[in-house]
């Protein structure tokens, strides 16, 4: 009612407050919503504005406030566009594509939210590259890159869809496995080991990861957490590296399933001379 008696007070310029509601209807709502708003808006506005006025402002109407509509929408997509990217760049490392350590502090408080609300346990893995600094210095950072690259490759392949990667240093790397116990997170890890061992990620040298393994426990902080796994792998580095070492252990209880390629070439440059750490 209110419409229609601006249009016939004031002709065309009662319509144009329509313009500014398509822009608060836009950005306020759900796309979807504000969509339906908009088209509905435009046919009621259009068919009044016939009804008041005539054809030929009606048709100037209709097509104004429909490229009104579009350019609001293409606005707000750039608008979500740019802010998944700033997204992305907070939260996400920009060589592996895996989440950062701001993003996984917040994930160990969740997990630990979800320990106190439901009792589920979660692990962690604490991955560290063995020998990263020499990979570095004999094969150059491009070579290093690509090493990192091919790792977070091989455990994504190896991970299920609910389990979180995280970069967290230069060649340390953290995957949160939720609803799962330390002895199946030490499995995990075990299979890592032993795949990355057995793979060719870099031409004349055996690449292996020292994995410390750490399940929470209640009343834990994310910081006594992350303590306990980091414990295990300086005890997986201190006994030989290339080895899973859980929490509260001070070594490893046996020594790895290693395949003959891995004793000829253990973390090191192949035909070294080196007695293998596990002797």
């Amino acid at each position: 009612m209110g419409t229609a008696v601006s249009l016939k007070v004031q002709g065309f310029f009662g319509a144009l407050w329509a313009y500014p509601t398509v822009l608060l209807f836009t950005f306020s709502l759900s796309r979807r919503m504000a969509n339906a708003g908009n088209i509905l808006l435009l046919l009621i506005i259009s068919a009044l504005v016939y009804h008041y006025i005539g054809v030929a402002y009606t048709v100037r109407f209709f097509v104004t406030l429909t490229l009104t509509i579009i350019l609001a929408n293409i606005v707000l997509s750039i608008i979500v566009d740019l802010h998944r990217r700033l997204l992305d760049q907070a939260l996400v490392d920009p060589l592996t594509g895996v989440f950062n350590r701001r993003y996984m502090e917040r994930c160990l408080s969740d997990a630990i939210e979800r320990l106190r609300r439901n009792s589920a346990p979660t692990s962690l893995l604490l991955i560290d590259v063995d020998r990263f600094k020499s990979i570095n210095d004999q094969f150059g950072h491009a070579k290093g890159d690509s090493v990192l690259k091919g790792i977070v490759s091989l455990i994504e392949k190896r991970s299920r869809k609910l389990d979180l990667l995280f970069r967290i240093g230069g060649e340390e790397f953290m995957l949160l496995l939720p609803d799962t116990q330390e002895p199946a997170a030490a499995l995990v890890a075990e299979d890592l080991r032993a795949s990355t061992a057995e793979s060719l990620l870099l031409e004349g040298w055996q690449v292996t990861l020292s994995t410390g393994v750490a399940e929470l426990r209640p009343g834990e902080s994310p910081d006594s957490w992350m303590k306990h796994a980091d414990d295990a792998l300086y005890a997986a580095k201190k006994a030989g590296r290339n080895r899973v070492v859980c929490a509260g252990q001070s070594v490893p209880q046996s020594d790895p399933v290693l395949s003959d390629a891995e004793r000829e070439t253990w973390a090191g440059p192949i035909g070294s001379t080196r007695a293998p750490p596990w002797t």
